[in-house]
């Protein structure tokens, strides 16, 4: 028995090492695709992007986008540039040219992206005719420019402007068919990106069917959250979280219910060089946490020129030059920044989550652990590709990638430290640690302080849980009051951030209003600001638990149920003494 009990604890000690000879063996079976955009041609340097700022040996396969269906149903060029003329080389040119300094570099275009919109694939694929002379269309395409292949784009069949039309995920599949046929004489890659939302990938594809006849799927895992949201949210999130208002949006599930019916090496998870940013409600400007009120885009990015986005160095730029607070979001192992509340205060707190060194890194450990056939940038231009507003090197995004995904790759990991550095200070590299999300959580030692002494020392955030409050967040807080309401609005709370108290609010009916998804839900009237609270001093000596009414429990249940706890643990001790 002592030998097996060696042996297990070798195993233990060893066990990453073990995992890691496993994965070294499929290292070199990882695609790394780049998206390349030709309208990043048109912003300001230095955020000015060229096929001359590709670093080609970062990549296996370069994606070339958009190209675009044109009216007659076939593939085209979209920017007046894209081909080449007699007096200038074209950017299908600039961009293949990569392939002579990296001979094993493979380039595709991608036809279609959001813009693109539904209905001409749509109005193509259901048209045999049509779809036909697209596929033989494109294989000419392909051969004139000297393209390796196609990724389809398709934003997305059944869906937006095409909802009416259920069949379009028949006809991809055909499509897909099709293409492949035609493509099989002349070794051309076929490819699609998808969607990461469980509402298009149930609607939108027929998932134990079309991946037959591409070589991979790219997953377009990220816009989860953004300003069409009424709270913050991350662009894309690894993991849910525990007030996660839809606890399907983010990467894990997406790929959860993708690798159901695709194989796991057909699936490419997308990460993004992006961030999505919105401005906080009034009223919630000192709350700047995830699933905080959220007002609208917060302002466009001096290069991006796209309010409610910013690309990777616009984020390090706001960071490191403007000063934004860096915050980790520990239980979705992403981070996001905010506006410093010193520096703005006659202006709203704007607040974005982005993916960084570090989030990458989680990300493709994740593709590993998940044995997926690799990782995807959306997009070159998007990453801190000059190297000097990220002070992380050139491309510190793709080379994340790289670092776990290419044997080949011989740099150091970029320095993670960089974006929250100003918060530990006077520490040497390995203490150095961000901001935790969680630290702004109320704990237990808080809940079960009495409500006179936590209350004078913090302000509140909330939420309705089943109509009962739960507090989960405390943050200074300014602005006078404002309330935290139930779908019922019968277990309403004022939060009174000049008394530094929160109190119960009565139900008044309300009014009855649109909310931003097209529900309806309760609202009351917004309490004047010189309204003086009418409450029971009684209610002051309450403890925490009470006047939250969590679990409708007082402080008495509470020490009851922590005397149950130890009760059961010391049973459980008990039994492993005897056991033994």
């Amino acid at each position: 028995m002592r030998l097996i009990g060696i042996i297990f604890i070798f195993f233990i000690i060893n066990f990453d090492n073990f995992v890691k000879t496993e994965e070294s063996d499929d290292d070199s079976d990882y695609k790394i695709v780049c998206y390349y955009t030709n309208w990043a041609q048109y912003r300001t340097k230095p955020g000015q992007f060229y096929p001359e700022n590709i670093d080609p040996k970062l990549c296996t396969h370069l994606i070339y986008a958009f190209g675009k269906i044109d009216d007659k149903s076939e593939l085209a060029p979209f920017e007046w540039n894209d081909e080449s003329t007699e007096w200038s080389k074209g950017m299908y040119e600039r961009v293949i040219a990569h392939k002579k300094t990296n001979p094993k570099l493979k380039v595709l275009i991608a036809v279609g992206g959001w813009n693109q919109n539904s209905m001409p694939f749509s109005n193509m694929v259901s048209d045999e005719g049509k779809r036909k002379n697209f596929v033989s269309k494109a294989v000419e395409f392909l051969i004139k420019h000297k393209f390796d292949g196609l990724d389809l784009d398709w934003e997305y069949p059944a869906n937006r402007d095409t909802e009416d039309r259920p069949d379009d995920k028949i006809y991809f599949t055909i499509l897909c068919k099709d293409l492949r046929s035609a493509f099989e004489p002349h070794n051309f890659l076929l490819t699609a990106a998808v969607a990461a939302g469980y509402k298009y990938i149930q609607s939108a594809y027929e998932l134990t069917e079309f991946y037959r006849y591409v070589d991979w799927i790219n997953i377009m895992s990220y816009d989860m959250h953004g300003s069409w949201d009424n709270t913050t949210g991350h662009n894309a999130p690894l993991y849910s979280h525990e007030f996660d208002k839809d606890k399907l949006l983010n990467v894990d599930y997406a790929v959860k219910l993708w690798s159901t019916h695709v194989p796991s090496k057909k699936l490419v998870l997308g990460v993004a060089s992006y961030g999505r940013s919105f401005k906080l409600r009034e009223g919630f400007e000192s709350c700047p946490l995830t699933d905080t009120p959220a007002s609208e885009a917060a302002s466009s990015g001096k290069f991006s020129r796209e309010a409610g986005f910013l690309t990777y160095y616009e984020v390090c730029d706001k960071i490191l030059s403007d000063d934004w607070k860096y915050v980790w979001n520990d239980e979705q192992k992403v981070p996001f920044a905010y506006t410093n509340e010193m520096l703005s205060s006659t202006a709203p707190i704007e607040w974005v989550g982005f993916d960084d060194v570090r989030s990458i890194e989680y990300k493709s450990k994740y593709i590993i652990s998940k044995k997926l056939g690799g990782g995807m940038l959306w997009a070159l231009d998007m990453d801190d590709f000059t190297g000097t507003f990220c002070r992380q090197g050139k491309y510190p995004i793709l080379s994340v990638l790289n670092y776990y995904l290419n044997k080949n790759y011989k740099a150091k990991l970029p320095d993670e430290t960089v974006l929250y550095k100003s918060n530990s200070s006077n520490k040497s590299s390995d203490q150095i640690k961000p901001i935790y999300e969680d630290s702004f959580f109320i704990k237990q030692k808080d809940a079960d302080a009495t409500s006179t002494e936590f209350l004078k020392s913090h302000n509140i955030f909330g939420l309705i849980k089943n109509d009962v409050l739960q507090i989960y967040k405390f943050c200074q807080c300014k602005n006078g009051t404002h309330k935290i309401i139930s779908n019922s609005n019968e277990n309403s709370f004022k939060v009174d951030c000049n008394m530094k108290k929160v109190y119960p609010l009565a139900s008044t009916g309300g009014s009855d209003t649109k909310t931003e998804e097209g529900g309806h839900k309760k609202k009351s009237p917004q309490p004047k600001k010189t309204d003086k609270p009418n409450v029971d001093k009684t209610e002051e000596t309450k403890s925490i638990w009470s006047i939250f009414g969590i679990n409708t429990s007082s402080a008495s249940n509470v020490q009851i149920n922590n005397s149950l706890i130890m009760c059961m643990f010391l049973i459980n001790i008990i039994l492993l003494l005897i056991f033994s």
